[in-house]
């Protein structure tokens, strides 16, 4: 677990990085009692191999020190078609990705 609002700041630095790299979009990085919770999404801007970035940035995330240090790592990756867009009402509104694939990855 991040134990430290450091940790979770070079975990956060080098895991955006990593992500951002492979064409790859930061939906939510939260911390609870089960831990760091981070979801990434691929594909949202019509690449042609979303799976294929999303495995490549899952090896790197693993080798990456900042990211793995102190850390027991789980890594979901899940395909198929999803909602994508501003959910809420005038009071609230947030982006979000709704569907059984983000349900099955985490």
């Amino acid at each position: 677990q991040c134990s430290s609002p450091e940790h979770v700041r070079t975990f956060g630095s080098a895991a955006l990085e990593i992500i951002g790299r492979h064409e790859g979009e930061v939906l939510q990085l939260l911390q609870d009692d089960k831990g760091l919770h981070m979801i990434a999404v691929f594909g949202l801007q019509g690449q042609a191999l979303p799976c294929a970035q999303a495995m490549q940035t899952v090896m790197d995330l693993l080798d990456c020190p900042a990211v793995t240090q102190n850390l027991t790592c789980h890594i979901g990756v899940a395909t198929g078609n999803v909602f994508c867009g501003v959910v809420g009402s005038d009071q609230r509104k947030a982006f979000d990705i709704l569907g059984d694939p983000v349900n099955l990855a985490c």
